[in-house]
């Protein structure tokens, strides 16, 4: 009796997983097919090595995307072509490459998607912000829900989520840090005493009937103000108003402008804090 049970309940358990795993890949290309609809293209080449070198969606500038900074023993799944950002085979983290743009200065944004909102936001990244939606949701992380203004304010839920980044010296020493540690309070001059949450951002309706994930329209990716838009927000009240802006740049720990940059989101665990 108790083995058959627990046979049926080994069946169950993997049934559920494959239907979350299918949902997860009907999502994916839904939103590659709102990718293609939108008209949106991307230009591709290959060096000579056959390593592939990616342009922006306009085809401005072509850059060959370094190897991210992971241990050794963490395997790595490409999710998207031009090797931008990548799911741990263990699905414990997402990760995905950016680079410096902004190191001094008031903010509202974290990381913002290349050629959208450098002007406030310490990282740029070329990976898709659907793509890192998909890949929190292969993490086992379900979106909360975005901040709310009316008709009162509510601010984002969802699961913490980490935010780990990794760079090399100008010695070519690795570096790690918490995000947090270069945002810094305006008023107190400490760094961020709150953390991110996965809000999700928001889909709208197109022509056709398809979706379109907001965030790959407007870049807003990890926010430091409130906008319903971000795929991971401030769990707390957090204008955008320029002149009550709470946060800025915390100079002196972040490195030079064009510094690679690797950004591991991991679930929260709260054993290792």
């Amino acid at each position: 009796m108790t083995k058959s049970f627990t046979k049926r309940k080994i069946q169950s358990n993997m049934i559920q997983a494959v239907i979350k795993s299918l949902a997860m890949v009907a999502f994916f290309l839904a939103l590659f097919q709102t990718g293609a609809a939108s008209g949106q293209t991307v230009r591709q080449t290959f060096s000579d090595d056959g390593q592939l070198i990616t342009s922006d969606p306009e085809g401005k500038k072509e850059e060959k995307l370094p190897e991210p900074l992971v241990d050794d023993e963490v395997k790595l799944i490409a999710l998207s072509p031009d090797r931008s950002i990548f799911l741990a085979a263990d699905r414990k983290s997402v990760v995905f490459l950016a680079e410096v743009c902004l190191r001094e200065g008031p903010l509202e944004f974290f990381v913002c998607s290349k050629n959208s909102k450098e002007h406030e936001s310490i990282l740029s990244t070329q990976a898709k912000p659907s793509l890192i939606h998909v890949g929190l949701l292969a993490m086992g992380a379900e979106p909360g829900t975005p901040v709310q203004w009316t008709p009162e304010f509510a601010a984002a839920t969802g699961p913490r989520i980490d935010i780990t980044l990794r760079w090399l010296d100008k010695d070519g020493k690795r570096q790690e840090i918490q995000a947090e540690e270069w945002v810094q309070e305006i008023e107190s001059k400490n760094k961020m005493s709150t953390h991110w949450v996965f809000a999700g951002s928001l889909f709208r309706k197109l022509e056709g009937g398809r979706n379109q994930y907001v965030a790959d329209v407007t870049g807003e990716i990890v926010g430091v103000s409130n906008f319903p838009t971000v795929v991971l927000d401030l769990p707390i009240a957090s204008t955008s108003d320029n002149k009550d802006l709470l946060f800025q740049a915390f100079t002196d720990k972040i490195p030079c402008e064009g510094t690679h940059v690797t950004i591991i989101l991991s679930r929260y665990d709260i054993e290792s804090h």
